[in-house]
C-alpha cells in the first residue's frame, strides 16, 4: 500500500484546473506527486531567483519531472537580486507570477504547500510580536489580488511530507538557509524542532481557539461597520482588538487600505474620547475618520461632490451618505434641491437664521454641512431647509421627512 499525505481535499475539485507552486523542496514536490497520483489536473510554475550554487540544477530535475508527467512547467527567472527585504520582496515577485500564470491559462487557483509546522510557526511568530490580526497562522484559503491561493497541506507535518517523499522516491532538494538563524521564522523554526507532533497539535488546537474567538469578534463588530455612523459610546466600550477587527472590516466593506496599527488605534480612541465636538482623521488620500459630536462617520470625498436637481424632472433621493429626503406635500413638486451655502437664510417666526448658524445650532457635522440640501423655487428664493435630526423634523413644520 503506497503511503499518502493528509490533503485536504475538501478544499479541491477534481473538475477544476490547478497552478502548483514548486520549488523542488520536500514540501512542494510531494504535494505535486500527490496531486498527479489522486488525478488533479495541473500545471507547475517555479521561480529561480539564482541565489543559491543548486538553483539551476534545482530547475532542471523539475523540468524533467514535468516532462515526464506531460505537465505544462512555467518558469520565471530572476537575473535581479529583488532590493530591501529578499524575502518580501521575493513573495511578491512570485505571488504576481503565478497569478499572471493562472489567469493567462485560465487555471481556477494557485496551490500552495504550507504545512502544519509552516502554520504554528507564523502563529507563534504572531504572538511573540503581540502585533494585531485578525486570524493566527496561515488560512487555509485566501487570495492573491483576486486569484484564489489554496494550501490543502496544512493539516499534514513536515515530518510526514519527508517520509512520504523518502518511501515513494520523489526527488527534491533542502534549503540549508531555512535553518540558519538569520530569520526570525528561522529562530521560531529552530525553537519549536524539539517538540513532538503531539505537543504541536497542543498548540494549534490553542492557536484554533483562538481564531473561534477572533471569528466571533469579528461577527459582533461587522454589524457595526455595516453603518456609515457610529455611536461613540458604544465604541468606546469595544476591547483593543474588537476595535481593530472593527476598522478592519469597515476598511473591506468601504474598498479602503490603510495601516490599521497600534498607534492608529490610539489616536482613535484620543480623539473619540476627546471634548471637541468636531475632529478629522485622515485614514488614505481622499478618506478620513470624523468625530461629530456623539457620533463617528468614515467620509470620502467622492461623497462631497456639488448638485442641483430639479424636482419636476427627477426624484429627489439624493446619495448624502445614509439618508434620503422624500418630499411630503404637492406645493414642493416643482422645486430646485441644491446643496446649502452658508449665507443662505430662512425665515424663523419673526427673525432669519443662516445656515451656517443653522448647521451650528442643529450639530451638523461638518461634512454633511458641505451637502446639506436646500430648497428654493425656480426663481431661486429659499422654500425650506430640512432639519438634520429626525426627532427635530418630527416637531417642526418643514415638509421633508429624514429617512435613515
Amino acid at each position: 500500500m503506497k503511503p499518502s499525505l493528509n490533503l485536504n481535499e475538501n478544499l479541491l475539485d477534481k473538475s477544476k484546473s490547478y497552478l502548483v507552486a514548486v520549488s523542488y523542496g520536500p514540501d512542494s514536490m510531494a504535494l505535486l506527486f500527490s496531486l498527479i497520483h489522486r488525478g488533479y489536473r495541473v500545471e507547475v510554475a517555479h521561480v529561480n531567483y539564482h541565489q543559491r550554487d543548486v538553483s539551476d540544477y534545482e530547475q532542471a530535475q523539475l523540468e524533467q519531472v514535468c516532462l515526464q508527467h506531460d505537465i505544462a512547467l512555467h518558469i520565471l527567472d530572476v537575473q535581479t537580486k529583488p532590493k530591501g527585504n529578499f524575502q518580501d520582496q521575493a513573495r511578491t515577485i512570485r505571488y504576481d507570477f503565478f497569478k499572471q500564470v493562472a489567469v493567462e491559462n485560465q487555471l481556477n487557483a494557485i496551490l500552495t504547500a504550507h504545512h502544519a509546522d509552516d502554520d504554528l510557526e507564523t502563529a507563534t511568530m504572531q504572538l511573540k510580536r503581540q502585533s494585531l490580526h485578525d486570524y493566527y497562522g496561515i488560512r487555509p484559503q485566501s487570495d492573491w489580488q483576486g486569484t484564489p491561493v489554496i494550501r490543502p497541506l496544512l493539516q499534514t507535518f513536515k515530518s510526514t511530507i519527508l517520509e512520504f517523499c523518502n518511501e515513494m522516491k520523489i526527488g527534491f532538494s533542502l534549503d540549508a538557509s531555512n535553518e540558519k538563524p538569520i530569520y526570525t521564522r528561522n529562530k521560531i523554526r529552530l525553537s519549536l524542532s524539539g517538540l513532538s507532533e503531539n505537543e504541536k497539535q497542543i498548540q494549534l488546537k490553542d492557536i484554533q481557539q483562538r481564531n473561534l474567538t477572533l471569528e466571533k469578534k469579528m461577527v459582533e463588530v461587522a454589524a457595526l461597520s455595516v453603518r456609515k455612523r457610529m455611536t461613540l459610546t458604544q465604541y468606546l466600550t469595544l476591547d483593543p482588538t474588537s476595535q481593530f477587527l472593527f476598522w478592519l472590516s469597515k476598511s473591506k466593506r468601504e474598498g479602503i487600505h490603510f495601516p490599521i496599527t497600534q498607534a492608529f488605534l490610539q489616536k482613535i480612541q484620543t480623539v473619540c474620547s476627546s471634548k471637541k465636538p468636531n475632529v478629522r482623521v485622515a485614514l488614505v488620500k481622499g478618506w478620513w475618520f470624523e468625530k461629530a459630536y456623539v457620533d463617528g462617520w468614515v467620509i470620502t470625498k467622492a461623497w462631497l461632490k456639488p448638485y442641483r436637481i430639479h424636482t419636476k424632472d427627477s426624484a429627489v433621493n439624493l446619495p448624502l451618505i445614509q439618508f434620503d429626503f422624500k418630499f411630503m406635500p404637492k406645493e414642493f413638486q416643482d422645486c430646485i434641491v441644491r446643496a446649502a451655502r452658508g449665507q443662505d437664510q430662512i425665515q424663523i417666526k419673526d427673525y432669519k437664521k443662516t445656515f451656517r448658524r443653522l448647521a451650528i445650532d442643529w450639530k451638523i457635522p461638518l461634512f454633511l454641512r458641505e451637502i446639506w440640501p436646500v430648497v428654493t423655487n425656480t426663481q431661486g428664493k429659499i422654500l425650506t431647509i430640512p432639519r438634520y435630526q429626525k426627532k427635530l423634523a418630527n416637531q417642526a413644520n418643514n415638509w421633508f421627512e429624514i429617512v435613515e
